[in-house]
């Protein structure tokens, strides 16, 4: 048993890494498990206190009160709690409950917290910064030569590339390799073949972030954010969301397409900095991200003519997971992740027909959301989200909904009690008429 436990022990630290089991946090929020802990003490201490005080005060009227009693006022209790917490979070602004902590007990609970004349210095000093950088010559120049060293590393099998994935479908030849770098974290280095495809309709596919929420799984929600019309680069913003254990994470990334010899089809993406997209608590931003593709045609399958296209795709990012995870979740959703993105593709292609607007590229299309055309008579009031009001009413509409499902929970098991009870009531009845006949 004790060895079992030792290699257990030497597997968990050796592939996980030795804090995966009690560290968790620590890989989520990028901070130490005890400052993850502090940080969430003014949240859990109340949150058990509920549970402890109210388990206990549903056993005792389970105990002492007829049935469905103390579930009903556990529901009431539960729906009274939810609706403080709610009309806090829509009335005050986000953190104020943790400043108010911090006050009263002359502890700053958020560590990494920054006070409110250090935002806005910070502010003033990113409004004297450039927006966007526009992408030049020397990113196309490194993504060609990433290409060239995988290719030929790949081909003279030296071993730096390891092959996880190889998949055929009569519509998709799909091959991935992966690169661990000396610090732990993957660069991915893939190629796939789609036939009966057209180069430039998978290139404008790859960049429409509209067609892309269709179609990606874990892209939760995608916008721009800048755009330089000069050198076509855009800045873009996207949301992803994964499994509980990770949590959703977003990106903040550049983007700049080139066209060579007609029909290759270049585009690289890499993360940057913009002060319209700041870092926040939550999500968690990834910082470390890159990634790049070359579109091009190629023979079909069945054909001497290029009726197929070739995507070449070189990838890396740093979610603050560890690496074997991070690994393994790639391994396990790359093809799925794949076959999505040829159905997707088709369905481009048809609503290309109905919305001929799709063809434009993608920085177009951004600058057009970013300063949207208004006729003179119309004028859009600046909004930072949805009014008060409107969030009051979300909180009512959601504690009537808990209220009713309370008030059905409880009839149902109230009624299954009385029952119970007339059954009881019945059962005693003729044990005592039954007593008295013997007796008599």
């Amino acid at each position: 048993m004790d060895t079992n436990l030792l290699s257990f022990d030497r597997f968990v630290r050796e592939t996980l890494g030795w804090k995966w089991g009690s560290g968790m946090m620590e890989y989520a929020s990028g901070q130490s498990w005890t400052e993850s802990m502090l940080r969430m003490i003014p949240l859990l201490v109340p949150l058990f206190t509920f549970v402890f005080f109210f388990a206990w005060r549903s056993a005792l009227f389970k105990t002492f009160a007829p049935p469905g009693l103390g579930v009903w006022r556990l529901w009431v209790a539960f729906s009274a709690a939810y609706t403080v917490s709610s009309v806090w979070q829509s009335a005050t602004p986000r953190g104020t409950f943790h400043r108010l902590v911090s006050y009263l007990t002359g502890i700053n609970w958020l560590p990494n917290s920054r006070t409110a004349a250090a935002d806005t210095a910070e502010e003033d000093d990113q409004t004297q910064q450039k927006a966007l950088e526009p992408f030049t010559g020397e990113e196309l120049a490194d993504f060609k030569e990433r290409i060239r060293s995988a290719d030929a590393a790949v081909e003279a099998n030296t071993g730096q590339w390891v092959k996880m994935c190889e998949q055929r479908t009569p519509e998709i030849d799909y091959v991935a390799h992966r690169n661990i770098l000396k610090d732990g974290s993957t660069v991915y280095y893939s190629k796939t073949v789609c036939e009966d495809a057209d180069a430039e309709l998978m290139s404008t596919f790859y960049n429409s972030d509209e067609s892309r929420v269709k179609w990606d799984m874990l892209l939760a929600s995608a916008s721009p954010v800048d755009v330089d019309s000069a050198s076509t680069t855009e800045a873009v913003y996207w949301v992803r969301k994964f499994p509980v254990a990770c949590g959703p994470r977003d990106y903040v990334f550049g983007r700049r397409s080139w066209t060579e010899d007609l029909d290759q089809f270049y585009t690289v993406t890499k993360s940057i900095t913009h002060p319209k997209k700041p870092l926040t608590n939550q999500p968690k931003r990834v910082e470390r991200y890159y990634s790049s593709w070359l579109i091009r045609p190629v023979k079909g399958r069945n054909s001497e003519s290029k009726t197929a296209v070739e995507t070449i795709l070189v990838h890396y990012e740093c979610m603050g997971i560890p690496n074997a995870v991070a690994r393994f979740a790639v391994r396990q959703g790359m093809w799925t992740v794949v076959k999505n993105m040829c159905n997707g593709y088709k369905v481009f292609v048809k609503d290309t027909v109905v919305d001929p607007t799709l063809l434009r590229p993608s920085f177009e299309l951004s600058a057009e959301k970013l300063a949207p055309k208004l006729s003179p008579q119309l004028s859009v009031a600046p909004t930072d989200g949805p009014s008060k009001a409107k969030k009051l009413r979300v909180v009512v509409c959601k504690i009537a909904g808990l209220l009713l499902l309370g008030m059905i929970a409880n009839s149902k098991l109230g009624y299954r009690g009385r029952r119970q009870e007339r059954k009881r009531q019945k059962v005693a009845k003729d044990r005592t008429r039954r007593e008295v006949q013997a007796i008599s």
